[in-house]
């Protein structure tokens, strides 16, 4: 993980949804440390509330979570949030799911665990897109 805030527009915000409380906290630390503006969610349903009331920058999503799936969070946030970037990070990301998430527009997919330093450069390459 390198520490490049400077690099970092301030007011990038980032929401990050997992269900596992480590992970989300993890994401947390690591983003916030690189200059990013950070807010998590624990489910699909909750973050979608969020998506509703901020235009994030990135969303950081895992796929494997109870009620709402990463898919169909995705989904309903792109229809709301048309230019939001997603980082989909998950350990459920198989062949079949690649098509279906490059048709939503992810462009970032990283299985877990996940490098630190990788997550905060696929979310500093979705606010340059």
């Amino acid at each position: 993980m390198t520490d490049e805030a400077s690099s970092t527009d301030p007011a990038a915000r980032v929401l990050v949804i997992d269900d596992e409380d480590d992970v989300r906290g993890m994401f947390e630390i690591a983003l916030t440390k690189n200059g990013f503006s950070v807010e998590a969610a624990r489910s699909g349903d909750e973050a979608l509330e969020l998506v509703r009331e901020c235009p994030y920058d990135v969303l950081v999503v895992d796929l494997g979570m109870p009620g709402m799936d990463g898919v169909a969070f995705i989904a309903e946030a792109k229809r709301l949030r048309a230019a939001v970037g997603i980082v989909v990070v998950s350990g459920y990301v198989n062949n079949g799911d690649a098509p279906a998430l490059e048709g939503m527009g992810v462009t970032s997919v990283l299985v877990k665990p996940v490098d630190l330093g990788s997550l905060v450069s696929s979310v500093r390459e979705q606010c340059n897109r």
